[in-house]
């Protein structure tokens, strides 16, 4: 299907933002535990840092590891969603916009952050929990807030929108065995 240079633009520069993106995350919230707080000094006057809340040095390496390890499922999906991103991108990029291909990619991406929604909640707090214990602050926590909320509507939103283009989809090929 032919489209138009500013679809295939925008959907090769989200395409590498996604892959980017992942690549970032990949190494700056396994940083974050390992090294608490690090900054880098990007010129004088202006740091970069990567921060996971209540991270610190107080909190021995052993625990931290554990912590990252628990964290480490949401940030799996996120990832895995990200990279199925760059996939769809790159599958609108060379004109494949209604593809089966494409509309599954969809369903996996607005799937993954759907979960991602309750599964960050249980992870944050079991991280959380992980991270005060050693300081012998026995508390569990679960948050959320209105940006969780937003993504759990907004995913759901396109896991519905997933839907109904596969079954597009479906009756599109239907109908292109008739004719």
């Amino acid at each position: 299907m032919p489209i138009s240079t500013k679809l295939r633009n925008a959907s090769t520069v989200m395409a590498w933002l996604s892959l980017s993106g992942a690549v970032i995350l990949a190494v700056a919230v396994p940083l974050a535990f390992l090294v608490p707080n690090p900054m880098i000094t990007l010129f004088p006057g202006a740091r970069f840092g990567v921060m996971v809340e209540n991270v610190t040095a107080a909190t021995p390496f052993a625990w931290r590891i554990t912590a990252l390890a628990v964290a480490a499922l949401p940030v799996g999906l996120l990832l895995f969603a990200l990279v199925k991103l760059f996939r769809l991108f790159r599958f609108y990029a060379a004109g494949k916009v209604f593809a089966a291909k494409a509309v599954l990619c969809l369903k996996q991406i607005s799937t993954a952050l759907f979960w991602l929604v309750p599964l960050r909640v249980l992870a944050d707090g079991g991280s959380q929990y992980l991270l005060h214990l050693p300081l012998h602050q026995n508390w569990v926590s679960f948050k959320v807030d209105m940006p969780m909320w937003g993504l759990l509507f907004l995913a759901g939103v396109a896991l519905v929108i997933s839907h109904v283009m596969a079954e597009a989809q479906k009756i599109a090929d239907e109908n292109a065995k008739f004719i």
